[in-house]
């Protein structure tokens, strides 16, 4: 397991701030569990999110990929707090291919 925090928070860039779960034999991440920083409150407006963790599956062809994403949370907004649930389900991935070939004209 692995705490990730950034070092900054950069103007205009939303940063994962949470834990990973790495497999010992190839490294590889199996799960994250944290949120996006950072929250943005501005007088007009807000743009909060969730607590969410993310369990990656391996794949046919040996690859971890996500497959579900869930959060539970409340988020503090200014008109009150505002309750936030979530699952994503990830499935059918499929290996993406395309050929290609580059040409000069003389």
């Amino acid at each position: 397991m692995i705490q990730v925090r950034p070092r900054q928070i950069l103007q205009g860039q939303r940063l994962f701030d949470g834990l990973l779960w790495v497999n010992k034999k190839d490294f590889s991440i199996i799960r994250g569990s944290g949120e996006a920083v950072p929250q943005i409150r501005t007088l007009h407006s807000e743009n909060l999110f969730p607590h969410f963790t993310t369990v990656r599956e391996k794949t046919a062809g040996g690859f971890w990929f996500p497959a579900v994403t869930s959060g539970d949370d409340t988020l503090q907004f200014r008109t009150g707090p505002q309750r936030m649930r979530l699952t994503i389900r990830y499935r059918d991935y499929q290996r993406f291919g395309a050929d290609s070939a580059i040409t000069f004209e003389k």
